[in-house]
């Protein structure tokens, strides 16, 4: 009786787990893809994110408490008769407005913003919101600059030529103070963060792809994809 209670028991028992060898080396994989970057492999990125922001803030003050160059005194006179004349007008009118109508429609928006109470009110004036774009645009330049890095490493910016962008004076004194748009500034602006974004995007799918792996590889070789 023992010995048939014994094999009962025996046959109810639970089948030890069994673990599959492939399933182990997926979740190892996925917990070393999950861990935490090392404080000494993020201190350099972190360093140009700081130096950045100190730029960033530093531009704001210095565009938010003065007035600029003369060059702003022109802006808004442009901003006013586009405002009262329109873009075909000031075109035929003013040859010295070479500018984008980009530029243009941007200049009406803030020749609204700064005439409202509330911007007059906290001091958001027209000077201040000539020089914001730059602002911003040199602040995300950078940033994508260090994500491109991160993605590409074969690329080898170093660190303190991303540090030296972030602060340079020449971007600071430009603006921070000038005050100034050239024919192509807002457009090459413009282009530079486009151009950096659309490189991650096709970075990033040409990895997970392999059809677009290859057509790089054939556009590279100067062959026809087929």
């Amino acid at each position: 009786m023992e010995l048939r209670s014994h094999r009962a028991e025996l046959q109810t028992a639970p089948a030890p787990n069994q673990t599959d060898p492939g399933s182990n080396s997926v979740d190892q994989a996925a917990m070393l893809h999950s861990a935490p970057v090392p404080m000494k492999q993020a201190w350099p990125g972190l360093c140009v994110v700081i130096a950045a922001a100190i730029a960033l803030v530093l531009k704001v003050v210095i565009a938010f408490n003065t007035f600029g160059t003369n060059d702003v005194v022109e802006f808004y006179r442009f901003a006013a008769e586009l405002k009262h004349d329109g873009l075909k007008q000031i075109y035929l009118q003013q040859p010295s407005f070479n500018h984008p109508p980009l530029v243009a429609h941007y200049l009406t928006a803030i020749y609204d913003v700064g005439h409202r109470p509330f911007a007059q009110e906290n001091g958001i004036s027209f000077p201040f919101l000539l020089r914001l774009p730059g602002i911003v645009a040199d602040f995300v330049v950078v940033c994508a600059l260090l994500a491109l890095r991160k993605r590409e490493p074969r690329l080898r910016i170093p660190t303190w030529a991303l540090c030296l962008l972030a602060v340079s004076p020449v971007s600071l004194m430009v603006s921070g103070f000038h005050g100034n748009s050239g024919p192509g500034e807002f457009r090459t602006r413009l282009v530079d963060c486009a151009r950096t974004g659309a490189i991650l995007i096709w970075e990033s799918a040409r990895r997970d792809n392999p059809s677009l792996r290859l057509l790089s590889l054939e556009a590279v070789k100067g062959k026809e994809p087929a």
